[in-house]
């Protein structure tokens, strides 16, 4: 439904580019609420941690060997170690700092 509002307003998709949904709700489709992106900014923002974390933040995990929080990011799928650290919130701190340099505007 997306690409068909989109190509309704704007006219073709090229490129290989993907609708994107800025606020990350597939099912909000204004216009407003679309924007062109590739694929790899497409993933940026997404907010879906994996089914078995502990923290539910997508790149935070706890490590059982060094019994700390991991923080870490994936940039052009290239994985970035952010650092161990002692408490949760400053792994997502550390992470969501991460997204806006690495994402800019695609961050979540």
């Amino acid at each position: 439904m997306h690409r068909i509002i989109w190509v309704y307003h704007y006219g073709a998709i090229f490129n290989n580019l993907q609708i994107d949904h800025i606020d990350g709700d597939k099912a909000n489709n204004i216009i407003e609420n679309l924007r062109l992106a590739t694929c790899s900014q497409n993933n940026c923002n997404n907010k879906n941690a994996y089914r078995n974390s502990k923290s539910n933040i997508l790149g935070v995990s706890w490590s059982k060997t060094k019994r700390k929080w991991v923080s870490q990011i994936c940039k052009n799928n290239k994985p970035i170690f952010l650092g161990y650290f002692l408490n949760q919130e400053d792994a997502i701190t550390a992470r969501k700092a991460a997204e806006l340099q690495y994402f800019a505007e695609f961050a979540p």
